[in-house]
């Protein structure tokens, strides 16, 4: 499982 600071990222990017 991938960090979870990486799947905050990838959904803030994708709300953008």
């Amino acid at each position: 499982m991938p960090s979870s600071d990486s799947v905050t990222n990838d959904l803030l990017i994708c709300l953008r």
